[in-house]
């Protein structure tokens, strides 16, 4: 029946995610993330209590808002995210963006961060449609272990040798 086959596709991607995460359970060197870009004055960026925060942890990250009990999304400036993220290693979800002149179109300033500078901006609109709208949007909640899996081969290519990005991609 229906709810037979609900279980054991949930049951599967769990056991897929489960695996995944285990893949970064010993990582000694974890590279540090910065998300999102500032949309008018503010800067939403996942709380450290977020899906996002616990995806990034899953995926052996260190997140760069550290262990603030939030959930959602909080607004923070410019000055504020630059501080505390200016030498992120990776940074992940820029908004609908493909290129780092687009990044630099928002807010010239970016190009201070260490992430931009190392040339590790990446994000998650690899398949988009005519609108530009990413399929990460509409699939990706649920299909998280397939997030997860480009997550860690962003972070730790080395992880997941044969892996092929699904949702994400990395700026020219």
């Amino acid at each position: 029946d229906n709810h037979s086959l609900a279980d054991s596709l949930f049951a599967s991607t769990e056991k897929k995610y489960n695996d995944l995460k285990h893949l970064t359970k010993d990582i000694a060197d974890r590279r540090t993330v910065l998300t999102e870009i500032k949309y008018g004055d503010a800067w939403y960026v996942p709380a450290a209590n977020s899906y996002m925060a616990h995806l990034l942890k899953d995926a052996g990250a260190n997140y760069f808002l550290g262990n603030k009990n939030e959930t959602g999304s909080s607004p923070k400036s410019f000055e504020f995210v630059y501080h505390a993220a200016k030498d992120c290693d990776v940074w992940l979800n820029l908004y609908n963006l493909n290129t780092k002149r687009e990044l630099l179109e928002y807010d010239n300033r970016y190009a201070l961060f260490n992430a931009y500078q190392k040339n590790e901006l990446y994000n998650n609109n690899y398949n988009q449609n005519d609108k530009g709208y990413s399929d990460y949007w509409e699939t990706g909640i649920t299909n998280p272990d397939e997030v997860l899996a480009d997550v860690i081969y962003i972070l730790y290519p080395n992880l997941l040798p044969n892996h092929h990005f699904k949702y994400y991609k990395k700026l020219n």
